[in-house]
């Protein structure tokens, strides 16, 4: 049996618009997304098949260890790709809060998927790792890839970017996450809400301009989710009172996020807004 360690970063919509819906239901998106440094810890044990096939642990009570667990599914998934009989052992040290946009799940079955590729001497590749990723959810490939990058489709199309390193962020997250589901069948009834600008945000990652980037920022779920706990809008508006120079929602929510443009601000920014009941992270893209 062999073992290896990987951080599972989350990640940021710093964009993220909605283009269309497919016939079977699924939304079409266009998105910027950045990875940020805050990560759970995935460590993989693998070898050959014994009786138990993917089992998982976690060190936090709620997260699920079994099929729902999308580092089980993603283990599962790469088995069968690289048809491989496997007795695969999974450990997850968990630090993304769940329920927030931030994609700690997927985080989590990206970094399964590396270490079974390295571990395995599989080498698949990148590019066949986001196929099986994609098969575990729209987000995963771009976990996979990391990095910045600008999603289309469902999150299958990626155009990688220039990372925009050291701005710091705040994440503020809810005591209430919210279903993505729910969310999207709320934008159904109710409809977009701000439309970021995609191209600005892909121009200011490729030229290195953190203040064209925070102009850029927008998420047309933020009505849908706000709809589901009203209290998202008004934590954007706290932390640009704050001093952020952007303030949105990730994904569909619930968890919010402000850049900031000097560390000493965001760290002033995260202590003034703990203390209550929301999760405050304070990180960097």
């Amino acid at each position: 049996m062999k073992t290896l360690s990987l951080s599972a970063h989350a990640k940021l919509n710093l964009t993220l618009d909605i283009t269309g819906v497919r016939e079977d239901g699924y939304h079409l998106l266009r998105s910027v997304m950045h990875t940020v440094a805050l990560h759970d810890r995935v460590t993989v044990t693998a070898g050959p098949a014994g009786e138990t096939g993917v089992s998982l642990t976690a060190d936090k009570p709620f997260i699920p260890t079994d099929g729902r667990n999308t580092a089980v599914q993603a283990a599962g998934a790469f088995c069968r790709a690289a048809g491989l009989a496997l007795e695969v052992r999974i450990r997850i040290q968990k630090r993304i809060p769940v329920g927030a946009g931030l994609g700690g799940g997927s985080a989590d079955a990206a970094a399964v998927l590396h270490a079974l590729d390295r571990l395995t001497g599989a080498r698949l590749g990148t590019e066949r790792l986001c196929e099986i990723g994609l098969g575990v959810g729209a987000d995963v490939p771009f976990c996979v890839l990391g990095g910045a990058a600008e999603a289309a489709g469902i999150g299958e199309k990626l155009e990688p970017l220039p990372c925009l390193p050291q701005m710091p962020v705040v994440l503020v997250k809810p005591r209430l996450g919210v279903s993505t589901p729910l969310v999207y069948r709320e934008f159904d009834r109710t409809g977009p809400g701000k439309k970021p600008d995609n191209d600005r945000a892909v121009r200011a990652l490729r030229e290195g301009n953190a203040a064209e980037l925070c102009r850029a920022c927008g998420n047309v779920l933020m009505p849908a989710a706000a709809a589901i706990r009203p209290e998202i809008p008004g934590l954007c508006e706290r932390l640009r009172a704050l001093g952020a120079a952007a303030a949105e929602m990730t994904g569909s929510g619930a968890a919010v996020f402000g850049l900031f443009f000097r560390e000493e601000d965001a760290a002033a920014a995260a202590r003034e807004l703990r203390g209550g009941r929301e999760t405050v992270i304070l990180t960097r893209l």
